[in-house]
């Protein structure tokens, strides 16, 4: 990374040098459930899918796409990269999109976990690829070094003599733009702007960060190449809403959740200006 000195001594990071092309970025806050009163911690995860430098490159411009980058925010907004393992391979092509979720509920002890879901664009099809990561020492085989550098593994495991702990990939569609999780952590939504244009939804195991494909799921988008989503959180617990933005076709989709099965219904149409690229709710 880049460090500049400023006027008062101190260092900042803008820009962040990187020597690969990111395109995806989520950031988590969370608590450790043990030791009692550890302390938060604040991750940002981003996904590369492809180097600036692929030929006889010179440091720091090291081939590293196709990875995913995991950084610590310290106090004063800095990044620290996890360099023990980061940027961490993900042996999938393309990655466009990634999602930390936190499915631990506070006075539950160490049930749940934290989660990272990365989308990546295939040519036969785009897949979310589940990992999670170490916060508790022994849990997923993880060693008190593992939680103390953040280490991220993959669901995805490979063993010669089974039973084995394979979790496949979870397929949605050829490119899996952007993906957003609801407030309780438990249903997570992708859109595809790939040939299909879909929403898919998922529910979210909190143990395990498995995931399983909602029974009304996937949904047309509505238009077509969507390529952002987002999410109301209920109010009053009277329903959520989630709203995807359609590129192609100038218009905002939009659809009723459920705040306990998480599924998707009574889907509208916004006709919008030009062509919306992002979207964000509050």
């Amino acid at each position: 990374m880049n460090q500049v000195p400023s006027n008062s001594g101190s260092t900042y990071q803008s820009p962040l040098f990187l020597s690969k092309t990111p395109s995806g970025l989520s950031a988590i806050t969370f608590t450790p459930p043990t030791p009692a009163n550890a302390p938060s911690q604040e991750l940002l995860f981003v996904s590369n899918n492809y180097d600036l430098c692929t030929v006889g490159c010179a440091p720091p411009s090291t081939p590293h796409d196709n990875t995913v980058s995991v950084y610590v925010v310290n106090a004063d907004g800095t990044l620290s990269e996890q360099t023990s393992y980061s940027p961490l391979p993900i042996a999938a092509p393309n990655p466009v999109s990634v999602l930390a979720v936190n499915t631990y509920q506070p006075g539950e002890g160490d049930i749940g976990g934290v989660f990272v879901y990365v989308g990546n664009k295939g040519s036969n099809g785009g897949d979310l690829n589940p990992f999670v990561l170490c916060t508790v020492s022994g849990n997923n085989g993880c060693t008190e070094t593992d939680v103390n550098e953040n280490l991220m593994t993959p669901l995805v495991q490979t063993c010669s003599q089974p039973p084995c702990n394979n979790v496949p990939p979870y397929s949605a569609g050829s490119d899996p733009a952007a993906m957003v999780v609801d407030p309780t952590s438990s249903f997570l939504y992708a859109v595809s702007n790939g040939v299909a244009d879909q929403v898919y939804g998922f529910q979210i195991n909190p143990t395990a960060g498995t995931l399983t494909v909602l029974p009304n799921s996937p949904q047309p988008s509505q238009g077509s190449q969507p390529t952002s989503i987002a999410l109301h959180p209920s109010v009053n617990n009277t329903g959520q809403f989630l709203f995807v933005s359609n590129s192609n076709s100038q218009s905002i989709a939009g659809f009723t959740l459920s705040t306990t099965t998480g599924s998707m219904s009574n889907a509208t149409t916004t006709v919008t200006p030009a062509a919306p690229s992002g979207i964000a709710v509050h």
